[in-house]
Order: C-alpha cells, then structure tokens, then sequence
C-alpha cells in the first residue's frame, strides 16, 4: 500500500513537470521530463528547489520497509540518528517530534550521513525513472513488488526485469549530491550578487518587510522581533520554503541547514546556528559526524537510459 501511494503522489507531480524540453545526444533528439521539485540551471544542471525535507525522507524508509522488512540491513541502514539533537539547547524538545511529527514533514531532513544521502538519490532516481517509464508505456504498472522482484534502472537496462513492455532509450532525471564546485554554482557564484541573492525580487522583498530577513541563521533567532510565526518556523530550523530564494529560486540555500556535497567531510552553506557572513557561497563548513544543522539537496542531470 505503502508503495503505491508512493507512485501515485508521484505521477501527480511528474503531470506537471515540463516535458517540452529536448536534448541532443549523439545526433538524437530526446524529450526531457524535470522531475518533480526540480529548477533548471544550465544545460543540462537542475537543482531541488528545497533541502530534503523529512516527509520525502520518510516515503524513502516506509518504501523500504515495505520492500525488505524492518529487519533487513537495507532498511536499518537508513534510519536517522535521531539524537542528534542532543547536542543541542533543544535536547529532549526535538528528539522524538522533529522526523516523526506532521508539524515537521516540510523541514529539512537532519541527522543523515553522507552515504544515506547517496543511498536516498539512488532510491529516488529509480521511483522517478520507473514512472516515466510508465507513462511512456514501457513498462507495466506493477504494485505487488516484492525485495527480489523491484525496479531498477539497471534491471531495465539490462532487460531482466520482469513487467518490460518494451524497450526503449529514454532520458530520466538522475538525482546525485553535488560536489562542492557544483554546490557553488548553485548558490548563485558567478552572478553579480555577493550571496546569489536579489532582495529586489518581489517575494524577497515580502519577505523582508515580513521578517527582517531571508535566511535562517543565527540572526535571525538571535531577534525575537524578526521570528516567523510558528506555524513555518520551529525552535532551530524553519520550513524549507519559509524564507528567501537566490537568483535560481532555490530556498534555504545559504541558511536554515548546511548542506551536504559529494566531497568527503565538506558541507556548505550557513546554517541556524552559524552567523551569517561576507562570501557565504565560497565558505567550506566541516562535516565531520552527523548533527542537527546539516542536511542536503540533490542535483539532477539527464541521464540517458541505453537498453540492450
């Protein structure tokens, strides 16, 4: 049940991805679907508007338990260090609500490792792929999937599995971390703001006149005048999408958590407990366990699925 549920939300989001976009590859046209979440960058770069936030985290441990079992390796392997918070003022008020709360499902994931977040754009890779898939009509709508029998890009590619109605080479979003140049970019380097930001722009300025400022970070606590209603904030981190956008439109992108990168033990961007600074984008933040203030954001790229 679990499973399905988690199709059908995401057939709903795919409907309204832009799918008039095409790419050449090797003088053959392919259409390009986004991907639920995703912005466009350039050429062929998108970025998730928002940092992982617990709600998707969660549909990636219910699909998982549903497939393999609360005992299995690959489902203990995923869960959140949920005492992170621990080693916060906030001990004992966050433990227990912040992943597990509804209150919660729209803030950014915390308390993940670097491989938990590669094994999550792995997982979410393969459920947007077997979606398209679907929607092209190249494969059945299976929903009785079991821990040997489930889909895979590489299962299609190879073609041993099992509901192939037919093959075909298709473009897929596929869903990674960014390494740390990537992660800059991103943010907004390069462009002829400081931050990546333009407090110009019309929700910026909402925000602003609203809230005093456009990133969640130790200011923005430090003023009581300034806090958002409760209803979008918390006590340490905020909804995803509570504050500012950078020049992309992409939220919490120097604020809220820091974000995790591809590279070993850095992640970027400030965070609700850090001050925010001068050069905000080209800062390396340390990421040497998991905490309550790093979270991450996948990339995307067209990747073209070649059956044999």
């Amino acid at each position: 049940m679990i499973y399905r549920i988690t199709l059908i939300l995401l057939f709903i989001l795919l409907s309204s991805c832009d799918t008039t976009k095409y790419l050449m590859i090797d003088n053959q046209q392919y259409e390009v679907v986004t991907g639920p979440g995703l912005i466009f960058i350039n050429d062929n770069l998108y970025a998730d508007e928002t940092e992982a936030t617990n709600v998707m985290y969660l549909e990636f441990i219910d699909w998982t338990e549903g497939i393999f079992g609360k005992n299995s390796i690959e489902f203990k392997q995923i869960q959140l260090d949920k005492s992170v918070w621990d080693n916060t003022k906030f001990s004992g008020k966050l433990n227990d609500q912040y992943f597990t709360q509804p209150h919660f499902a729209e803030y950014p994931v915390v308390g993940i490792s670097l491989k938990q977040a590669e094994l999550y754009s792995k997982w979410r890779t393969d459920r947007v792929a077997e979606i398209i898939l679907i929607r092209k009509g190249l494969i059945k709508p299976e929903f009785t999937y079991s821990k040997d029998n489930y889909f895979t890009i590489e299962k299609y590619t190879n073609g041993n599995y099992d509901w192939i109605i037919s093959k075909e080479n298709i473009l897929v979003p596929e869903y990674i971390l960014p390494n740390k140049n990537e992660w800059e970019l991103i943010a907004g380097k390069g462009s002829n703001l400081p931050n990546g930001i333009d407090s110009t722009l019309r929700e910026n300025k909402k925000t602003l006149k609203k809230y005093n400022y456009l990133s969640n970070t130790a200011e923005f606590h430090s003023n009581i005048k300034t806090k958002i209603k409760k209803s979008r904030c918390g006590i340490a981190t905020c909804e995803a999408m509570a504050l500012g956008a950078n020049i992309y439109g992409l939220y919490g992108i120097l604020g809220n958590v820091s974000e995790l990168t591809s590279n070993n033990g850095i992640s970027k961007g400030r965070n609700w407990k850090t001050w925010f600074t001068d050069n905000q984008i080209e800062k390396d933040l340390p990421f040497d366990s998991v905490n309550a203030w790093t979270g991450f954001r996948n990339i995307a790229r067209q990747r073209l699925l070649k059956v044999k």
